[in-house]
């Protein structure tokens, strides 16, 4: 925003001197000497094109502001849509912080993946697999939106990872809890393995200049 102030300013101060030097070629000068005669002719045509300039100025000005407004409001919706992204990133990344502690028990990982991303439900016992899918399924569809907001390495690491969060939750009705376990180690391992370069990357584009 300083930046394109700084760029209006020096245009500005430009067009002034350039007015300045077209009028002292042309043989305007100031001076004082009360035994010239004033030229009125003169002065009304100055004063006409006085107007005419003040006039492309206020209409330049009265695009310029709407024009300003819409591209803010375009970057806070831009803003929106990928923080919508981010946000269930770092959503993943609870998760998987918390499934790694040891106190929390294999049969509960279903439950606990409720919880983050369902806070406002209670869960006592594990959801079912149809549960699990739905949630799954509306995690996908926010980050499947992704390729059209940030690098599109950031897309495909995304989408890698949710292949294995599915692949671990999604499919974790009566397999072994030592294959189970092996699941999540792989979703967990590679999700630390891009959160920085991610996370990073999103925070970047996210700032609103």
């Amino acid at each position: 925003m300083k930046n394109k102030r700084t760029i209006v300013l020096v245009v500005a101060i430009t067009v002034a001197i350039a007015i300045i030097i077209g009028l002292y070629v042309a043989g305007f000068r100031i001076t004082y000497n009360p035994d010239l005669i004033t030229d009125w002719d003169a002065v009304s045509g100055c004063a006409a094109w006085a107007g005419v300039i003040a006039s492309v100025v206020a209409i330049w000005y009265a695009i310029q502001v709407p024009k300003k407004i819409a591209d803010r409001q375009d970057k806070i919706a831009l803003f929106e849509k990928r923080y919508a992204i981010y946000r269930k990133f770092m959503q993943c990344n609870s998760y998987a912080k918390l499934i790694m502690i040891p106190c929390i028990k294999v049969k509960n990982y279903r439950i606990v993946f409720m919880q983050v991303f369902c806070p406002a439900k209670v869960f006592q016992q594990p959801p079912s697999t149809s549960d699990i899918m739905n949630q799954l399924l509306s995690v996908m569809e926010i980050l499947g939106q992704t390729k059209f907001y940030f690098d599109p390495q950031t897309d495909k690491k995304l989408q890698i990872m949710y292949a294995l969060l599915e692949d671990f939750l999604g499919k974790s009705d009566g397999i072994d809890e030592n294959e189970l376990i092996e699941k999540r180690d792989k979703f967990v391992n590679y999700l630390n393995s891009i959160i920085e370069d991610c996370k990073k990357e999103m925070e970047d584009k996210m700032i609103l200049p």
